[in-house]
């Protein structure tokens, strides 16, 4: 039968102190005007891992891409990384 969840988790101790910080996001497909979304064929089983310095380039360019689309930016900042003109 093995062993438990709870069992096998006392296994692992916890680091020291604090890691990175690490975010993630999933893969959706949808309008972005109209509304409509759903996860895209690999969103429903993964999602990619992004530290801080990675996530705040990928809003940068996410929000190039919206204003020249004349979309509103994003309001999250990570680091002192903002959208350049």
């Amino acid at each position: 039968m093995g062993i438990s969840a709870q069992t096998f988790k006392k296994k692992f101790c916890p680091p020291p102190e604090r890691g990175d910080d690490i975010y993630e996001f999933l893969y959706l497909n949808g309008d972005g005007k109209g509304g409509t979304w759903s996860f895209g064929r690999v969103g429903g089983v993964n999602a990619p891992l992004l530290w801080t310095s990675v996530l705040d380039s990928f809003i940068v360019r996410i929000n190039l891409k919206r204003q020249g689309d004349g979309l509103g930016l994003l309001g999250l900042k990570l680091n002192s990384v903002t959208a350049r003109s």
